[in-house]
């Protein structure tokens, strides 16, 4: 994180002066009003009883859910996806009934705390694209999905993740928020158990 009065932290609000006398029109200030948020986050609570730690982009309207006919990018996205289903839940179970086991890259536990400790064998997270890349094991087990991933990649933010999500019957998340603002979640359900849904903004989808 930035510091008051370091180098780093003067040159950029130097710049985002030059920025806002060449561009008095423009929206720099939510740069600006971003950055000096970000400072001062650390332990800000947005009333969802989870302190907020990265990066928010001030002026940026949001909701619950987001509909794929809303938007160009996200109904590509969404067609992609249903599209070639067939492919990516075949690469997934072949996975699944193989002796190959991939190292999950989180525990429960270490993103929502020692709370549930006891889920950390029945919540499992795959790893297979990360800041741009693809991971190994993605590469030579799921060559169909990563072909198919790469289609969207200038979609992709580029700091996210795309995971395979493993969860035993009767795992339940406890609320929780992201921990920036400039980028959607997309889940694309492969195997989904009836009365099994996602709860956002107190609107429960299955």
């Amino acid at each position: 994180m930035l510091q008051q009065n370091t180098t780093e932290f003067k040159f950029l609000f130097g710049f985002l002066e030059f920025l806002k006398f060449l561009y008095p029109k423009g929206n720099i200030h939510h740069v600006e009003d971003s950055l000096k948020s970000y400072l001062e986050m650390t332990q800000r609570d947005l009333n969802l009883n989870q302190p907020m730690g990265k990066f928010i982009y001030s002026g940026i309207t949001h909701k619950p859910w987001y509909e794929s006919h809303e938007n160009a990018v996200l109904s590509l996205i969404s067609k992609t996806l249903e599209k070639n289903f067939d492919q990516i839940e075949s690469e997934w179970l072949g996975y699944l009934s193989s002796d190959y086991k991939i190292i999950p890259k989180y525990k429960p536990s270490e993103i929502f705390g020692e709370s549930l400790k006891n889920q950390d064998e029945d919540w499992q997270y795959y790893l297979i694209w990360r800041q741009g890349k693809f991971t190994k094991a993605a590469t030579s087990l799921f060559p169909n999905t990563v072909k198919i991933i790469s289609e969207l990649n200038p979609f992709l933010y580029s700091f996210g993740e795309v995971v395979f999500i493993n969860m035993k019957p009767g795992v339940v998340l406890p609320p929780h928020i992201d921990d920036i603002n400039i980028s959607l979640t997309c889940h694309f359900g492969i195997q989904v158990p009836e009365k099994c849904g996602i709860k956002v903004g107190g609107e429960t989808r299955s």
